[in-house]
């Protein structure tokens, strides 16, 4: 009996922090005007849903910027090395191990300034970390914008 209980509290838990995040990521997409190619973009780069490892992708000048918002590097940052490191989210109390792989533009796919987030892919923490780095100053990318 008091395991559904914790059950039902930490599943409501998850849909409130999931609402949360949805509404911050919808309000990111209808506000948005006309791409530029000064903004910072984000996205999740690996599949949605539960698996071993998520990749959120950025790009932009502001890249570095806005993956040191949420990302605590346990060593020198090195570009093109990936680095380990302790993820701060909010609303969630401790921080999770990460990675973050950073390259400079104009040597990316991109041709900007580019930054990947490595977390275990649960897609609440998933979330999470993508409004977070919208709070932070990146823009939802839109269809194709990576490519």
């Amino acid at each position: 009996m008091g395991n559904h209980n914790v059950s039902h509290k930490v599943h409501a838990l998850f849909t409130s922090i999931i609402r949360s995040i949805r509404l911050t990521y919808d309000d990111q997409m209808i506000g948005s005007a006309t791409p530029q190619i000064d903004d910072t973009i984000v996205a999740l780069a690996t599949a949605a849903g539960p698996g071993a490892r998520a990749i959120v992708r950025l790009s932009g000048p502001r890249a570095m910027d806005v993956a040191l918002s949420s990302f605590t590097p346990d060593a020198v940052l090195v570009e093109r090395f990936i680095a380990p490191g302790r993820l701060r989210l909010s609303g969630v109390h401790s921080p999770l191990p990460a990675y973050l792989l950073h390259r400079r533009g104009p040597k990316t796919y991109t041709g900007q300034d580019t930054a990947e987030l490595h977390l275990v892919s649960s897609p609440p923490l998933v979330d999470r970390l993508i409004a977070d780095l919208l709070a932070a100053g990146a823009r939802a990318a839109g269809p194709g914008e990576f490519t």
